[in-house]
């Protein structure tokens, strides 16, 4: 899916490819080679501290391996404007604060960079508001919406100046839910006040 991305993106063959997987789990799904492209990738994870020790305890080796780092705070820890691509695959609905997630990821995704956000829609309410799972991602007359008991917040209004916004639904396949892909190229920053108008 990234590879698939990268012809609509500001690069240059030969770079290497900065990339961010924000809410990563113990493994990176973000390939590492590409015949244009050196990249590097940085996995991301609440439960990074878990995740390693688990992939220490089954003797896991030569894979990366992820720090520890939340959407919340993840604009302070890397810096705004540090990565070419920021891949974030059902995680940003599993946050404490899917808005200040959202507001973080661009802005760390450099200008003429790209934004993949994955997530299975309206998830909260199918898992009954258990564990992790306390916000609905969803698409509504094509624009990202968030969710919650009686709450909602239209995010597409983060996204106002981004270019190339793409939504994708891909159907549920056997055991599969269905899953939403949203993917920009990013040419400006977002703005949190953009929220507060009506």
């Amino acid at each position: 899916m990234v590879a698939q991305f990268l012809p609509e993106l500001d690069l240059t063959p030969g770079q290497t490819l900065e990339i961010l997987d924000i809410g990563s789990g113990p493994l990176s799904w973000v390939g590492t080679s590409h015949p244009d492209f050196d990249i590097s990738v940085t996995a991301v994870d609440p439960l990074a501290e878990e995740y390693n020790a688990e992939l220490d305890r089954r003797g896991v080796q030569g894979v990366g391996r992820p720090v520890k780092g939340y959407f919340e705070t993840a604009l302070w820890q890397f810096g705004p404007d540090r990565f070419d691509i920021v891949w974030c695959a059902n995680s940003l609905d599993h946050s404490i604060d899917p808005v200040i997630g959202l507001y973080n990821i661009v802005n760390l995704c450099r200008d003429g960079g790209g934004v993949i956000l994955m997530f299975h829609p309206d998830e909260a309410e199918r898992e009954e508001y258990v564990g992790l799972h306390q916000w609905n991602l969803n698409i509504e007359s094509e624009r990202l919406t968030l969710t919650r008991k009686g709450r909602r917040f239209d995010m597409m209004k983060l996204l106002d100046g981004q270019q190339a916004i793409r939504v994708q639904t891909l159907g549920s396949t056997g055991r599969d839910k269905p899953r939403v892909v949203v993917s920009f190229r990013k040419t400006a920053d977002c703005n949190l006040s953009e929220l507060l108008t009506v």
